[in-house]
């Protein structure tokens, strides 16, 4: 059986039961083959914009048995899914702008049905700041730390309703009220990071979120 790492594993729990799913940027196609392997999803689209992550992804496919459930695509973001249902679109282990990027060139997928599973690895407070400016909403948002790192993952899905987002949700998300240690972790991480501009830029705005972070995480000093 497949066993995915912690980012994965989350992004794996946001995917909705008996649909169908698109991995983009698969690597391996460990996730896409998760979902497949485990019932989740009915079919799989492993997509990458590279021809030799799909060859390891082929592998993969081979190795368990999935070639009838998961199907490769060469793929520039979500291109080559034009014209095809998808339920859910997994877009994770990229920084926050490709991925804005990604879903701002494909707005056939700007629909209610579809759903986005979102990891950035980097500029997730611009994520936020994108969604929501383009007329997306996130449903849900999880936490995972791996080490010394943590990483949110996002459910988001279109509504068509515009939002400018505060300067405390850019960069929190629905994280704010998370009490659990993976959610401190990353909030601590996203307190050094507004420090250093508050720091740097003597922002208003920037210091008085770190002085409402400071006492949230009930911080010193």
């Amino acid at each position: 059986m497949i066993k995915l790492d912690k980012r994965l594993a989350a992004a794996a729990k946001m995917v909705r039961d008996g649909g169908v799913a698109a991995d983009i940027g698969s690597d391996h196609g460990y996730l896409a083959c998760y979902l497949a392997q485990n019932s989740i999803c009915t079919s799989v689209y492993a997509c990458d914009i590279n021809a030799e992550p799909l060859e390891r992804t082929r592998q993969t496919i081979a190795q368990y048995g999935l070639g009838d459930k998961v199907e490769v695509l060469l793929s520039n973001g979500l291109q080559a899914l034009n014209n095809k249902h998808i339920d859910d679109i997994i877009i994770a282990g990229m920084g926050g702008e490709l991925i804005a990027q990604i879903i701002e060139d494909a707005q056939w997928h700007h629909e209610e049905k579809t759903r986005f599973i979102l990891q950035p690895m980097t500029k997730a407070e611009r994520l936020r700041t994108w969604l929501y400016k383009n007329g997306f909403k996130i449903k849900a948002e999880h936490v995972v730390s791996c080490g010394r790192f943590s990483y949110s993952v996002m459910q988001a899905e279109y509504t068509g309703y515009v939002v400018d987002v505060s300067l405390k949700f850019a960069w929190t998300g629905l994280l704010w009220d998370n009490n659990s240690c993976d959610a401190t972790q990353y909030l601590k991480h996203v307190f050094a990071n507004i420090k250093k501009i508050a720091d740097g830029t003597n922002d208003s705005a920037y210091i008085a979120l770190v002085n409402e972070l400071k006492e949230r995480l009930e911080l010193n000093g």
